[in-house]
């Protein structure tokens, strides 16, 4: 509901950026946040000014610099959230994956293994896996949840994996060596 201080193609790019930090919050409030903390730290600015000894010049001055800064906060903010969650998930990733490949080199199938993997290693990627295996629980097929995944995380290296699954299954080869090999290649 009611107007929107973003564009479609904005909030477009905003849910993919909010969706890759691990949903902090939602579009609107963050549409809120980008709108209103430039008007809120400019107001403080002023008010601070009016109840001390400041020239109308030094208190414009603080008003215009805290406004830039509520503008420029919220995105540095949301773009450290994402570097640090694909930083956490890249450094998860080869112990999350060695456990994936001993589950399905043990008999458990790929979304066995991945279950097993939620359940044991916590974080942003068990997170992600979680969210994938509910998209399969679904009805969401596969390939389809596992490439939302890698597009929601945007790791080169889960890219890597989920295409050399995908891979793998639509050659028919067996999951197991697909999956060492990329374990391997993931360590080096």
């Amino acid at each position: 509901g009611g107007p929107h201080p973003l564009y479609d193609g904005e909030i477009a790019y905003v849910d993919s950026e909010l969706v890759a930090a691990g949903r902090p919050m939602t579009v609107g409030a963050y549409s809120t946040l980008l709108a209103g903390a430039p008007a809120t730290l400019a107001s403080l600015a002023l008010l601070a000014g009016l109840q001390g000894h400041s020239t109308t010049q030094t208190v414009a001055a603080a008003a215009v610099a805290l406004a830039a800064f509520g503008i420029a906060a919220p995105v540095i903010w949301l773009r450290g959230r994402v570097t640090r969650r694909q930083l956490a998930i890249s450094r998860s990733l080869p112990d999350t994956f060695d456990l994936i490949v001993v589950s399905v080199e043990a008999g458990l199938g790929l979304e066995a293994a991945m279950a097993r993997v939620v359940e044991e290693a916590p974080g942003p990627l068990a997170d992600e896996i979680r969210h994938a295996l509910g998209d399969m629980n679904l009805g969401t097929g596969r390939r389809r949840a596992l490439q939302a995944m890698a597009q929601r995380v945007r790791v080169p290296a889960v890219r890597a994996l989920v295409a050399a699954i995908l891979q793998a299954d639509q050659t028919g080869m067996g999951i197991g060596p697909v999956l060492r090999a990329q374990s391997e290649h993931l360590r080096t």
